[in-house]
């Protein structure tokens, strides 16, 4: 039987923040894109929450609920900088069986390793600790056989928390959970679940509600969620270092489908977790799309790059003119969704200098020339520059300046 690691960092924007500066460690903080009142909070760590604060309030309303409040505007080089570090340790030091499920989770396969670390739960404290010893990033671990159980897990125990579902337990353990703490429905499903008195797990798996759930949810919808809640799911982790053709992530968990300011936000995350993915797994994009569906329709819209890139601004800012141009203001969003398509690995993506682009382009040295050969050669990024490698030690001091974070050298 396999098993499964998933670690999720707790309230992790906020905690970002708190990692590289001590004194607010322990004080209510929260993230906006912007510190003004009307801004919308993207992120609440645990010491807020107290204070009834939640993601999607305005600022001006948390400030009431908690005039202490400490606001911290979004750094999105801080976010990736520490979710790279954090993949380097435990693909270096533990396994290179993971999943970078987003900017602030991954999926490990441990099964191979457990017999030399003593036992499942000793494994998962060892990591959950050298997270936080190294990085000052508390984290919560959730352990399975698969990762739909993995997930839901680490759910049951946060802040730096360790739980294990096993096929023991598993009906004891989730079966009284709200449907709502079930990760893969989504706010429409729950409404909808809502509208016929599921409630619980229990509720759902009653076989007296069975035909009305698949008149409500639709019979594949219905039918793989019930293997996943008994758990008889077949899910598979799909590795990091497997060549994709495309990287996409959607979401329902939207709380205001009619607040602008909500919408791009939600496109900031989404973009975030996919240009991690694709940072990690040294790639470029040619090609983005964003995909929206509200009650009327669904509506896909893509954008193709004059040259490969890895540029978030440029991409993030894409994502966003391509929402705007085509979301009409008084339809609310249901589903939303963010794509880099026409991939490639960043040894096959230099670019030819022309007149124009001189001015954004490093004329390519005889250094970088050799390197690219010869990763190109094996097809993978076997060499690597000496700043490169100088990057990818640990984050031991940050300074920030103007936004970005620095690594002392």
């Amino acid at each position: 039987m396999r098993v499964i690691f998933h670690i999720d960092m707790d309230a992790y924007f906020a905690t970002c923040h708190k990692a590289i500066n001590s004194q607010i460690r322990s004080k209510p903080v929260v993230v906006v894109h912007k510190n003004v009142s009307s801004a919308i909070i993207t992120a609440v760590c645990y010491e807020a929450r107290k204070y009834k604060i939640k993601v999607g309030m305005s600022l001006y309303h948390a400030k009431n609920l908690c005039p202490n409040l400490i606001v911290e505007t979004a750094i999105h080089s801080l976010y990736v900088n520490f979710s790279v570090k954090i993949f380097e340790l435990l693909s270096q030091k533990y396994t290179s069986k993971i999943v970078i499920a987003s900017i602030d989770e991954f999926f490990l396969d441990v099964t191979t390793i457990i017999g030399r670390n003593r036992s499942v739960k000793y494994l998962a404290q060892k990591i959950q600790q050298d997270i936080w010893n190294k990085f000052q990033i508390s984290n919560s671990i959730g352990i399975s056989y698969n990762p739909f159980l993995a997930k839901t897990a680490t759910d049951l125990k946060k802040p730096m928390g360790i739980s294990i579902i096993t096929p023991q337990n598993l009906s004891k353990t989730i079966n009284t959970l709200p449907i709502a703490k079930i990760c893969s429905v989504g706010k429409v499903s729950q409404e909808k679940l809502k509208q016929i008195n599921i409630y619980t797990v229990d509720d759902f798996l009653n076989f007296e509600n069975q035909k009305l759930l698949i008149r409500t949810l639709g019979k594949n919808n219905f039918n793989s969620l019930i293997l996943k809640l008994t758990g008889k799911s077949g899910d598979q982790l799909i590795y990091t270092n497997n060549f994709v053709k495309s990287i996409s992530k959607e979401t329902s968990d939207i709380v205001n489908p009619l607040e602008f300011n909500e919408l791009i936000n939600v496109i900031h995350h989404l973009t975030n977790d996919i240009y991690l993915k694709m940072k990690n797994r040294r790639l470029k994009t040619k090609g983005i799309s964003i995909m929206f569906r509200t009650e009327q329709k669904k509506i896909t819209r893509q954008a193709t790059l004059d040259n490969y890139s890895n540029n978030y601004q440029e991409l993030l800012a894409l994502a966003i003119n391509l929402f705007n141009k085509n979301w009409e203001g008084d339809k609310a969003i249901q589903i939303l969704g963010v794509s880099f398509y026409h991939l490639e690995y960043e040894y096959n993506t230099f670019e030819q200098l022309t007149i124009d682009n001189y001015q954004k382009n490093k004329i390519i040295s005889q250094t970088d020339q050799l390197i690219n050969q010869i990763n190109k050669k094996y097809k993978k990024n076997v060499l690597y520059k000496g700043i490169d490698f100088l990057e990818s030690k640990p984050l031991n001091s940050i300074d920030i300046q103007d936004k970005f974070i620095l690594f002392k050298k």
